[in-house]
């Protein structure tokens, strides 16, 4: 696993990093640990996802767990925003997918930035 974690009380954002491959499991452990952060399920902070330094190693035909998974916690991520730096275009295709299913199903709005300024600024 090679991803952080940070709290941004200021801003009142989660800030998750991540570098290396990425295994859709892994996305699995990242979600379970922001689940076991208040901030984000009962403060109802903000997420920002940073792949710049990441590339997914799944396709699109194995997104299907992801969005049931989403519509699981519908409950704490409903409302929520999750700006989503990518400079891949792999990674921006992967996640406009989750991107838009999310949107409809549960309420989760997920957008896309090529800068850390632009994502910030859309969550404020």
């Amino acid at each position: 696993m090679s991803y952080s974690i940070e709290i941004d009380h200021v801003r009142k954002i989660v800030i998750h990093r991540h570098k290396g491959n990425i295994q859709r499991s892994e996305l699995g452990d990242f979600w379970r640990e922001l689940l076991a952060i208040k901030e984000f399920t009962e403060r109802k902070y903000n997420l920002l996802t940073d792949y710049r330094k990441a590339k997914f190693s799944f396709s699109d035909e194995e997104l299907e767990p992801v969005d049931t998974f989403l519509k699981s916690i519908k409950h704490i991520i409903d409302g929520k925003r999750n700006a989503v730096i990518v400079n891949d275009p792999d990674n921006y295709a992967l996640t406009l997918l989750v991107g838009k299913e999310s949107a409809k199903q549960v309420n989760f709005h997920v957008n896309l930035f090529s800068t850390e300024k632009a994502a910030f600024d859309y969550l404020m």
